[in-house]
């Protein structure tokens, strides 16, 4: 018995110091975000779901880059882009078993399309906005 409570013990040491080494994660949770990860087939994509409203946790993390460098999505999203074309919407299995539509961009980022359709001015994407410092 004693050696399952110190393999329990060491288990969960291990998932504490994964989840707080991944910079993803990490971007995630310091805006109160709740990280997942979808399957596209090809590779598997972590995303952070801030209160109503989804956008990739690699944008997140890199939110605060230069224009130049700066993802594609947070920089439509925060320009005040509300459509994306159809060529770039893609839908994913999501945990919980619902469809996840995304509009992804050619440098990898994405957001989920109905927060990108709502705007940065709808009330559901206060919290995104607020993480992305878009909010006074």
């Amino acid at each position: 018995m004693k050696n399952l409570g110190l393999f329990m013990l060491l288990a969960l040491a291990g998932l504490t110091a994964s989840a707080a080494s991944n910079p993803q994660m990490r971007a995630c949770r310091v805006v109160n975000g709740q990280f997942f990860v979808i399957d596209t087939g090809l590779d598997q994509l972590g995303l952070c779901r801030i209160g109503y409203s989804v956008i990739g946790a690699i944008d997140l993390l890199n939110k605060d880059a230069s224009i130049e460098d700066m993802p594609f999505s947070v920089y439509e999203y925060s320009r005040g882009t509300t459509t994306c074309e159809a060529d770039h919407i893609a839908t994913f299995p999501s945990p919980g078993g619902s469809a996840l539509k995304v509009c992804y961009y050619d440098d990898g980022s994405l957001i989920d399309l109905q927060t990108l359709n709502r705007g940065k001015n709808h009330p559901h994407n206060w919290y995104l906005n607020k993480a992305l410092g878009l909010t006074q």
